[in-house]
């Protein structure tokens, strides 16, 4: 044991600066080959092949000389110096990819074979120096006297211990302090002493100068066949440990957040695990080191803990939201609930896999000539099995199952696993063996229906938990159910894609979820997707080629290629899954997939540029979030060089940057690495809390004139209006936030602190701002920009100043943010602001009143459909008036408001005509229009239906589609079951959406229960049971004591119909928001 105590250390040494290798690795590689899975694939696969075949020839050279401490000590020097070269031999194999051009040039298939070879010239040393380690150490313990099987244990413990804390250095000190390279110079230097340490040890060490067994002295016993039984279980062990990680990664991260901080948590807790669990086989394991029966013991075990979170998935998920509320401590509090979580779902597997490999090797030993070989070829094999893992999650095997299914693939192999060791590699007699095969069927069969359960469906995957997005803090157990179903209810479609799960929900429109958070919705993004290209674009001289980086739902690049001088617009998506999304968001983008001026690249945005000879005149980058692994590598300054190099001369670069969940400083650094690259530098707002950056080489000089005639025309004027609700050039600049002094005024404070490829400063600040905010607001840029007199753009031509704080005003009240009255402004401003003030408090009255005055110079998208709705709900003489200028922005709209004056004079049966033509109408109508439109038609069909129940069904059937890009559909939800509860008897089309997700409340279940007794349904049963469980779960309603107990559940859904809650989901919009409607201001 002494002498343990003093390799421990060594070891532990070794394993950290083994993982801190492999992170700057993967970080390098992925700067060249891109952040796709299939390159980090590659890498891994290099990695683990090299570890594997150092460990096969070191276990059979370390058997036949003498001083393996001495070798050891050797061996870490090798590694530290071939680890501190790797630098400049990754910027040899920069140059050669690039030279062959990439993905671009050579294909996905070749690609990969090229990532594969060159990551092994810049590996391949220093992974085979590492792999000779761990024999060479524990044969050194073993002839000092050791017990072999302690030795093992304990050694890979310490060493797979050390890569924990490795793993953590990386991840949240070393990297984001230091850089990617003086981290890994900082561990070569330490596993060289690791190295000198060795070497001074060896010249004392007992047993270092005795010459090892020979393979003829140390004969091998035991059979052929269970010897290759046991190497191929290593094998499989190690594959299907290795596929679990690949799992853990990509299903983790909806409910971690998926950024650099939870992926180091994830591998941290999968290498514990191991470590832990070669310690305990130390301390637990018999003399005999183990039989092929604790091996089936540890194989079925391995598989009940990774059964047990799959069975119980959407519960751990709801505890990972509870613990995001930790996120108020910190990135400690968020830590700790990352733990808890990943805990639950990682370690128990992993102690069990960190048993298995001493395991393993003691059941190999007798097999072998030695203690080294033996080794040698369970950690070959091993390695094997996770080359084979890595390979296969990467290059398809999640995509073709699911990453779900592959979870399930996982616990069936270790339970056919178990059945086959006991089968093949025990060497018991027949009889004895046949009893341990039928216990352990049985197991497995059972562990096997266990995977039957659902797993992580949508409240997993797709609810944002990660992202903070999911607040259950103060939620009831009611509430929760209701969450919980709500989320699986809106799910329409989901994947697996090659890089990320893709899923589409619609809580009240289209919106795509990537890896577990919102990345854009057709309509309420907008004003970023569509806008967020075009205001590059508005003021181009000459505008030919353009290039979108990320396709999301197609509106960035089909509204680019509306623009009928452009002549080609490039879309880069690195993940293929998002062509359908585009595909059902046709409806917003122009039907971008029909366009024969797209050209789709599939690829990592890096990587194709930096292989690109192509010259664009606009490229606009909207990644996902920088918080997420590899894309913060989109913000650097070498991707920027890259861009600039692709820009003509009077190209610009629109660059996307989130306002939510970020500090003023992780801003500051985007703003001066942009700077760092780019001469001038304008700051634009395009959604509430969505900021672009527009970069160029030459100042953007704006002519006013021009700017009306492009405002004038199309495209930019249907997105104008739409997507921004102005029609102006005054309307435009008013989403203009700072020249370009403001970038360089932030740039020279800044000092040079800038995000590159080598100091990754932006992804470690955005993921520390995940779900958290500290103060930053565009206004407050607005405010930094006046006090340097930056506040307006670079103008030949007039501009109404005045008009553009108004159209500010009208943007912040759509947005829901303060309202500030411009300084020195007019009589007529002054009411304007008063008017939006009373409108947000739903005081008509007031609105209608300071409204008077003013209604004869109203104009724009959001001045006229706010004083058509005070007009209408005032019953205002002027509505009429008034609704006839609506009709020049939203038509479908004005006669809404048409339809329901007609039905407030009487005239039921020609509103009722009105508004079912209205609603089917609505089907194929403008999905921006869609919103303010349905809100004014459901109460007003359901008011209809109240006075004439006979018209129900004709409502019914004019509702009973989705409606473009599921805009409102919710509401449209909603308004159905109001209906039916009118008329049952045009019930079904109102609960069959729903199925089988009800929605979780007294009324609408009970009304369920009734309408499909009505109706015979087969659903009725489950109808039923789901009421009966509300109750049970929300209490009984109050009653007096004599009441009769034991009703039925149809006469509690009469009760509960008559007297229950409506409260949520089902209950029809009563007051209407804007006409223009509403903005999110985060994603």
């Amino acid at each position: 044991m002494r002498r343990f105590v003093r390799l421990a250390p060594l070891l532990f040494v070794s394993g950290a600066c083994s993982l801190v290798y492999q992170s700057a690795w993967l970080r390098e590689f992925r700067l060249i080959f891109g952040a796709s899975t299939l390159a980090s694939a590659a890498v891994t696969a290099i990695f683990m092949g090299g570890l594997g075949v150092g460990s096969w020839f070191g276990g059979r050279w370390v058997n036949r000389r003498r001083g393996p401490l001495m070798l050891y000590g050797n061996l870490e020097l090798m590694v530290a110096a071939s680890s501190a070269l790797t630098p400049a031999l990754v910027m040899g194999v920069r140059a050669i990819y690039v030279g062959l051009g990439g993905s671009p040039v050579l294909g996905e298939a070749g690609a990969s074979i090229v990532r594969l070879l060159l990551s092994a010239v810049v590996l391949a040393v220093p992974t085979l120096a590492m792999g000779a380690t761990l024999p060479a150490v524990v044969t050194a313990a073993v002839n000092a006297g050791s017990e072999e099987r302690r030795s093992v244990g304990w050694l890979y413990g310490a060493n797979t211990l050390g890569a924990v804390c490795g793993t953590l250095l990386a991840t949240f000190v070393l990297i984001e302090l230091y850089g990617i390279r003086q981290t890994l110079w900082t561990a070569a230097v330490v596993n060289a002493l690791v190295g000198l340490v060795a070497r001074v040890l060896s010249r004392t060490w007992p047993g270092e100068q005795t010459r090892p067994k020979s393979e003829a002295l140390a004969k091998a016993t035991g059979s052929a066949r269970g010897q290759r039984v046991l190497v191929a279980a290593a094998a499989v062990v190690g594959l299907v440990f290795f596929l679990m990680e690949m799992v853990w990664y990509r299903l983790l991260g909806p409910v971690l957040g998926g950024s650099t901080f939870t992926f180091g948590v994830i591998l941290a807790l999968a290498l514990l695990g191991i470590a832990v669990g070669g310690a305990l086989h130390s301390l637990l394991s018999s003399e005999g080191g183990g039989s092929p029966a604790t091996l089936t013991l540890t194989c079925l075990l391995e598989a009940f803990f990774l059964a047990l979170p799959f069975a119980f998935a959407d519960d751990l998920a709801v505890l990972a939201a509870l613990l995001r509320s930790l996120s108020t401590l910190g990135l400690g509090g968020l830590a700790f609930g990352w733990v808890i979580v990943a805990g639950a779902v990682i370690l128990p597997a992993a102690v069990v896999a960190g048993y298995q490999f001493p395991l393993l090797i003691s059941l190999l030993r007798p097999r072998s000539p030695g203690i080294g070989s033996a080794v040698a070829l369970g950690y070959a094999a091993n390695t094997a099995g996770s080359i084979a893992g890595a390979l296969l999650g990467g290059f398809g095997l999640l995509r073709v199952l699911s990453a779900p299914g592959a979870w399930r693939l996982t616990v069936l192999l270790l339970a056919g696993l178990a059945v086959v060791v006991l089968l093949l590699a025990d060497e018991r007699r027949l009889a004895v063996r046949w009893r341990g095969i039928a216990l352990s069927s049985a197991v497995a069969v059972c562990l096997s229906l266990m995977m039957l359960a659902t797993g992580p469906s949508a409240v997993w995957r797709h609810s944002g938990i990660g992202a903070g997005r999911a607040d259950v803090l103060k939620k009831s157990a009611t509430d929760l159910e209701r969450w919980k179903l709500a989320r699986r209810s809106e799910l329409l479609w989901e994947v697996d894609g090659v890089e990320s799960s893709v899923a589409l929900t619609t809580p009240d429109e289209l919106t795509f979820v990537v890896n577990g958070k919102d990345d854009g919705s057709a309509v309420t993004d907008s004003g970023t997707q569509v806008m967020g290209g075009l205001l590059g674009a508005i003021s181009h001289p000459s505008l030919r080629r353009a290039l979108v980086i990320g396709l999301g739902t197609g509106s960035t690049a089909g509204w680019l290629a509306a623009i009928p001088e452009m002549e080609r617009v490039d879309v880069i998506e690195i993940e293929p899954a998002i062509v359908e999304v585009a595909r059902r968001a046709a409806p917003v983008n122009q039907n971008v997939l029909s366009n024969p001026k797209i050209h789709l690249i599939f690829g990592d945005a890096r990587e194709v540029l930096v292989a690109s000879s192509e010259k664009y005149d606009l490229i606009f980058s909207e990644p996902s979030n920088p918080y997420r692994v590899g894309v913060a590598s989109l913000f650097s300054e070498e991707f920027y060089r890259a861009v600039r190099a692709r820009l003509r001369p009077d190209g610009v670069f629109l660059q996307w940057v989130q306002a939510y969940e970020i500090f003023p400083e992780t801003l500051r650094c985007a703003m001066a690495t942009l700077a760092s690259v780019f001469r001038e530098v304008e700051t634009w707002q395009t959604l509430a809390a969505d900021l672009v950056f527009a970069a160029s080489e030459r100042p953007r000089v704006y002519d006013v004139e021009r700017l009306r005639a492009r405002a004038s025309a199309e495209p930019f004027r249907s997105a104008l209006r739409k997507v921004w609700h102005v029609e102006d050039a005054e309307g435009f600049l008013s989403y203009f936030v700072a020249a370009p002094a403001l970038v360089r005024a932030v740039a020279a404070e800044e000092q040079g602190k800038t995000n590159t490829d080598d100091h990754p400063i932006l992804e470690f600040g955005f993921a520390r701002s995940v779900g958290r905010s500290r103060g930053l607001t565009v206004q407050g840029l607005r405010a930094s920009a006046r006090a340097i007199h930056a506040e307006r753009p670079a103008l030949v031509g007039d501009v109404d100043w005045e008009r553009v704080g108004q159209i500010r005003m009208e943007l912040q009240s759509l947005w829901d943010e303060p309202l500030e009255l411009p300084p020195g402004a007019s009589e007529a401003t002054g009411r304007l602001h008063r008017v939006l003030l009373a409108h947000r408090a739903r005081n008509y009255a007031d609105a209608r009143r300071e409204l008077q005055p003013i209604l004869a110079s109203l104009r724009g998208p959001i001045q006229v459909p706010l004083a058509a709705e005070v007009l209408a709900y005032t019953h205002a003489p002027e509505a009429e008036e008034v609704n006839r200028k609506l009709a020049a922005y939203q038509p479908i709209v004005s006669r809404v408001l048409s339809a329901r004056s007609t039905f407030e004079q009487g005239d039921t049966t020609a509103a009722a005509t009105a508004v079912e033509d209205i609603l089917r109408e609505l089907r194929t109508g403008d999905p921006w229009e869609i919103q303010a439109a349905l809100v004014f038609a459901g109460p007003l069909a359901i008011q209809i239906a109240r006075k004439e129940p006979s018209r129900v069904p004709r409502l019914v059937q004019a509702l009973d589609q989705p409606l473009p890009v599921y805009r409102l559909e919710s509401v449209r939800r909603q308004v159905l079951i109001a209906l039916a509860e009118i008329d049952l008897g045009s019930c079904m089309p109102a609960f069959a959406p729903f199925e089988p997700y009800p929605i979780w409340e007294a009324k609408p279940l009970a009304l369920r229960v009734r309408c499909y007794e009505g109706a015979r349904s087969p659903l009725l049963p489950r109808a039923e049971a789901d009421l009966e469980r509300y109750l049970d779960v929300a209490g009984p309603e109050f009653q007096l004591r004599a009441t009769p107990v034991g009703r039925t559940s149809s006469s509690r859904a009469a009760a509960s119909a008559e007297t229950g809650p409506g409260d949520g989901r089902p209950s029809p919009p009563s007051e209407p928001a804007s006409a223009a409607g509403k903005t999110a201001v985060r994603r």
